[in-house]
């Protein structure tokens, strides 16, 4: 059975008609389904906790942006269910879109069609789960702003610094790569990015770290990460966190539905 969840935030943030031409497009395919449109955070953790503990094994599909995509895997973690996941990006330059091998929204729809799947490995940011990256800022009244932040490695190594973005990621820019060992990359304002040339996953921490020596960059390998800001922070510009937050690998994978061991897929 397909369900089709429908993130109102990023509709509106992106074009609603768009939006109604997928639908249209799902209620005369093959797969059509429910669609259902959900207005917040936790709606969308709820229903697919719900959703996924449906028998048969069900599969979700989203359309939204990233952050509705982690959302919607977070709910079926949460619920430690076998749901398949399906993706319709509504943002252009999607991170999650690149790393599944999809470049348009007619190409998401050919490979529900498809359905090649794989197992992906997951980031948890506290209870949130993420597929691919999560970026940590100050609120937007506060953007552009450092503020103070103490990262703990392997509770071991501490670093205190000044922060105006984190943004934690287990793939690099090459999609083919996931899943491995924890690698933490301070990056500084004056440092261009810089691809590290194992297959390790990242934790970049920047824009303004480490004044007093811009040209420095520190590599440290880690399992696990907490990072303490100094003040409240977002998640994915939506999600509110304010004391501790844990980064580490997440115990379970993810079925996602994806063209990643096949040529990338456009329209």
């Amino acid at each position: 059975m397909y369900y089709y969840l429908i993130d109102d935030r990023a509709t509106k943030a992106s074009s609603p008609q768009l939006t109604q031409k997928i639908r249209s497009w799902i209620k005369a395919s093959q797969i059509a389904g429910e669609q259902l449109v959900l207005h917040s955070p936790q709606q969308i953790i709820e229903t697919s906790k719900q959703l996924a503990k449906k028998n048969p094994v069900p599969t979700i599909v989203v359309i939204g942006d990233d952050t509705s995509l982690d959302l919607t895997i977070s709910g079926i973690q949460q619920a430690s269910a076998k749901a398949t996941v399906g993706y319709i990006p509504l943002q252009k330059d999607s991170p999650s879109a690149l790393l599944l091998g999809i470049t348009t929204w007619q190409a998401a729809c050919r490979l529900l069609q498809q359905r090649r799947t794989k197992e992906f490995h997951l980031l948890s940011i506290n209870e949130t789960v993420c597929l691919q990256i999560a970026q940590l800022c100050s609120p937007k009244e506060k953007h552009h702003t450092a503020q103070k932040v103490t990262i703990r490695i392997n509770n071991k190594l501490t670093i205190a610094t000044e922060a105006e973005t984190i943004i934690v990621t287990n793939a690099l820019n090459d999609s083919h790569t996931e899943g491995y060992d924890w690698l933490l990359e301070v990056m500084t304002t004056n440092s261009s990015t810089q691809k590290v040339k194992s297959t390790q996953p990242l934790i970049h921490i920047g824009k303004s770290i480490i004044k007093e020596k811009p040209e420095v960059i520190a590599r440290l390998e880690a399992n696990s990460a907490t990072i303490t800001p100094s003040s409240r922070i977002l998640l994915q510009n939506l999600i509110p966190f304010s004391g501790q937050i844990s980064i580490k690998k997440h115990q379970r994978a993810q079925q996602v539905i994806t063209a990643r061991d096949e040529q990338i897929i456009s329209a």
